[in-house]
């Protein structure tokens, strides 16, 4: 039984992810799931979300890209949209290679802290 609470709230978060992408830009959207990441309780959902956070900042062509039913991100990624040398541009970058590492890892809190990482690295411009 508690495996079917844990895969209902896998797919509900999957759910949420791929209404979240619909709706803003692909750097927001990244930023929104980081953060989710960084909320998130279990590692699998952290995995799932930051590579989440892959997907829109890499977009579609992106070396990291996979897509899945619940996250197709289809179009172009944060990197391909932001000006080539803008503030934003560079943290998208340092979010990348922070993203690749967060889904390999397989304990909970360094997971949990890359991900809180990777989310003040992509709202980091709005907090001032």
């Amino acid at each position: 039984m508690k495996i079917k609470v844990l895969f209902f709230g896998f797919v509900m978060s999957s759910m949420s992810c791929l209404a979240d992408a619909a709706q803003e830009n692909a750097f927001a959207a990244a930023a929104k799931q980081a953060g989710k990441a960084a909320d998130a309780k279990q590692l699998a959902e952290i995995h799932e979300r930051l590579q989440c956070v892959l997907n829109r900042l890499e977009g579609a062509k992106g070396h990291d890209y996979k897509q899945t039913a619940a996250n197709p991100c289809l179009g172009k990624g944060a990197m391909e949209t932001l000006p080539e040398k803008s503030a934003n541009r560079v943290r998208v970058g340092k979010a990348i290679v922070l993203a690749r590492v967060g889904i390999t890892l397989h304990d909970f809190p360094p997971a949990h802290y890359l991900a809180q990482a990777i989310h003040a690295i992509l709202i980091e411009d709005q907090s001032r």
